[in-house]
């Protein structure tokens, strides 16, 4: 969960395994499993993988500065947030990041 108070964010933390995996670079968050997608975006994985992620990657693929970045990325990288709860693309393979300024909530449903 992504919380602001002050202009401070804050972002909750469920699991062990979820902090290890999302925190990495720069408090960036990628869940993996349905309860750590309900904790952080209020939609289950099944919501997420068939109306989410299809529109993201529709539009960055459409977009004119992403796209040409996302290109060199796999065709179906992990999706997360960073503390400001824009999206961020990982590619499974490299772990290359490409982080936008796209808001996830935006893309909810």
């Amino acid at each position: 969960m992504v919380t602001t108070d002050n202009n401070v964010v804050t972002i909750c933390f469920f699991t062990y395994s979820f902090c290890s995996e999302g925190l990495g670079k720069a408090g960036l968050i990628f869940p993996k499993s349905n309860s750590e997608m309900l904790k952080l975006f209020k939609i289950d994985s099944n919501t997420f993988h068939k109306q989410v992620k299809p529109e993201i990657l529709k539009q960055i693929k459409q977009d004119p500065v992403y796209s040409k970045e996302f290109a060199k990325m796999g065709k179906n990288p992990d999706i997360g947030v960073d503390s400001l709860g824009n999206i961020v693309l990982k590619d499974v393979r490299s772990g290359e990041i490409l982080q936008t300024n796209w808001s996830f909530s935006s893309f909810l449903p």
